[in-house]
């Protein structure tokens, strides 16, 4: 064998090695897992979308039982399999995390409700009776930890006042507006599944506004009825309240929820009646 052709074949064997051994990396399946159907790689790229939508792209370094070990910038997370909606080969290799969840979890929430409300009894004074009425509410939810956060929300409250129809007069009108801005602390089961719980107190601003009462007095003169009748202008003034209640909150879907909430309201200024109010509405 010539020198020319031992140097051919020494190419030749280093060659097919370096070949042999690069499909072995390949397809090396001790970095291989699968995760709820899906296959992914170690050291890979990997986009995470949790089931409240929140999404985390990073590098999964570990996966075991249950969990996945994944890692963003400087940043280290445990992210549990029954969390996630997806996952999926990230193109990029810049890491994110959506700002709005953390594990799994959100930090806000909007909320819309609406509900009847119960004026409490008061003194026997007819131009303070009031009848059922309704709230309409829109606020926004912010949680601080696990069992504490705040909401803030604008309330708009009507009242009617029963007409008083006796032997001799007849009263009509009086009824009640108020519109109030209210911020109330949370207190509870922050991170629920499925089904959550808090207690609610808070306090709330705002103005009141009753429209023009009209009295007809009707009275005997001289053996003829006489009837008078009197308007009383609408009223306005300043709201201040206090709200104690609780909420209890359903997972219609990894979005949206619904809640209902029972409230006792405490009206520091005069005016507006002590209420109760049961609300429910969905949570976005």
């Amino acid at each position: 064998m010539t020198q020319n052709t031992r140097i051919s074949a020494v190419f030749i064997i280093l060659f097919t090695s370096l070949l042999f051994q690069s499909g072995n990396a390949q397809n090396d399946t001790s970095l291989i897992r699968i995760i709820k159907n899906d296959t992914i790689t170690l050291g890979k790229y990997y986009s995470i979308i949790d089931k409240e939508g929140g999404e985390v792209i990073g590098k999964i370094i570990s996966v075991d039982t249950s969990s996945i070990l994944i890692t963003f910038g400087d940043e280290t997370e445990v992210i549990e399999f029954s969390s996630i909606a997806s996952i999926r080969k990230s193109i990029s290799k810049n890491w994110s995390k959506s700002e709005h969840l953390d594990k799994g979890v959100r930090k806000q929430s909007t909320v819309f409700g609406v509900g009847i409300s119960l004026p409490m009894d008061e003194e026997y004074n007819f131009s303070k009776k009031f009848a059922k009425g309704f709230d309409v509410m829109a606020g926004y939810t912010f949680i601080l930890g696990k069992y504490t956060g705040f909401r803030s929300e604008i309330d708009f409250h009507h009242m009617n006042r029963f007409e008083y129809n006796a032997e001799n007069d007849i009263e009509k009108g009086g009824h009640l507006n108020c519109i109030s801005a209210r911020t109330s602390f949370i207190l509870g089961d922050l991170y629920p599944s499925n089904i959550g719980f808090h207690f609610l107190g808070g306090i709330g601003i705002g103005i009141w506004l009753r429209s023009e009462r009209n009295v007809d007095y009707s009275y005997l003169y001289n053996g003829t009825l006489v009837t008078d009748h009197y308007s009383y202008r609408s009223e306005s003034g300043i709201l201040l309240s206090g709200t104690f209640g609780f909420n209890l909150s359903f997972k219609a879907s990894p979005k949206v929820g619904i809640f209902i909430e029972p409230q006792l309201n405490y009206v520091i200024t005069s005016g507006v009646p002590n209420y109760y109010a049961i609300k429910a509405g969905i949570i976005l």
